[in-house]
Parts: structure tokens; sequence; C-alpha cells
């Protein structure tokens, strides 16, 4: 079966693991692949066993920060057409600190039960999509003026995030810490 995430898999054809979902350990982060397609063989809802994988995986990391980055935001203030609600697993309580993702073409940072969720589809798409009137339980806050950036940078226990449109303006700026000696702390689960 082609499905659409062929051409991704033609383009990289030397990820890790199944390619459609892996992970990957650069220094103190642990990065977790997930295929969030409709038609990913191994299913896209919290009780697939791609979800099992993941599950099990983030259990297993050493690193001080996971984080889960996917395709199609499970939480959005955007046009719900491109809201994916089967990907709302529970990230958190499995061990993750952060979930980038994509799709729609805004910015927003959205925080559920103590997990942040940043939706970055900002970086020169042809257009920009527009916001509901009102925003997302959780949502803290959304851009879509102008093209732009999310930036990490890296240091001990820290990572720093900020957002800048195409003119350098900083939009959005904030960080996760953690005491990289103690265990993963998990988040409350209810959304």
């Amino acid at each position: 079966m082609l499905f659409r995430s062929q051409p991704y898999l033609d383009y990289f054809p030397a990820l890790p693991g199944n390619r459609r979902y892996y992970d990957v350990a650069l220094g103190n982060i642990h990065f977790f692949a997930v295929d969030s397609e409709s038609e990913e063989p191994d299913g896209i809802d919290a009780n697939s066993v791609q979800a099992a994988w993941l599950q099990n995986a983030l259990a297993q990391s050493k690193e001080c920060f996971n984080i889960v980055y996917f395709h199609h935001p499970p939480y959005s203030s955007g046009d719900p057409l491109f809201v994916e609600p089967r990907m709302r697993w529970p990230f958190g309580a499995w061990g993750a600190d952060l979930v980038l993702d994509g799709h729609e073409h805004v910015y927003e940072r959205i925080v559920l039960g103590g997990m942040t969720y940043v939706t970055d589809g900002l970086g020169g798409a042809l257009n920009r999509f527009p916001f509901q009137p009102l925003p997302v339980l959780g949502s803290l806050v959304r851009y879509n003026a102008e093209f732009g950036a999310l930036l990490a940078e890296v240091y001990d226990g820290m990572i720093e995030f900020t957002f800048r449109n195409t003119r350098g303006d900083v939009i959005d700026r904030f960080d996760l810490q953690r005491d990289c000696s103690a265990p993963h702390t998990t988040y409350d689960a209810g959304m």
C-alpha cells in the first residue's frame, strides 16, 4: 500500500527503525518521531502498536529531555480540519517533556495537564491559516501574522525556545528545565 508518507520515506532511505516512527538521542535530548498520518499501518490512536512503542521507548530513555514530534496537531485553535484528535496520547504520563507538531500554518503554544504542545507551521508555506474566534483550552500564545521559526538553545538542564517572525521579532519565549540527575517526572494525563 502506498501512503502519503512514501515520498518522505523515499527521500530519507536511511532512517532508523521502521522509518515511520523512531527515536534518536542527541546529547541530553531524546527525540521521538511519530507518524500521525491516518494511513500509518501501526495505527495513530493511544492504543495503537505505534503508541505502545512510544510508551516503552519513553520509559527506557536515559536522556534529560524527551521530545516527541509529528506532523498533525492534537490540539489547535486553528481550523479543526487540520487537527488530529486521535493523537491526544498521554504523552506526559509516559515521560515526554514537550510535543512539537506542524500542519496548521500557525504558531501556537498550548499547555494541557502540565504538557506543552507547540505547533509551528509557519516555516514558509505559501499561506498562513486563520485562527478560530476562541482559543482552545490551554492556549497561551497564538500567532499567524508572518512566517517564522522556533529556535531551541540547549544548556545543561535547560532548553530555551524562542519563536521569531521573519523580521526577527520575538513572538514567544519559554523554557524547559529539569534536574538531569533525577528521573523523569510524569504529568497528569487529564486533558
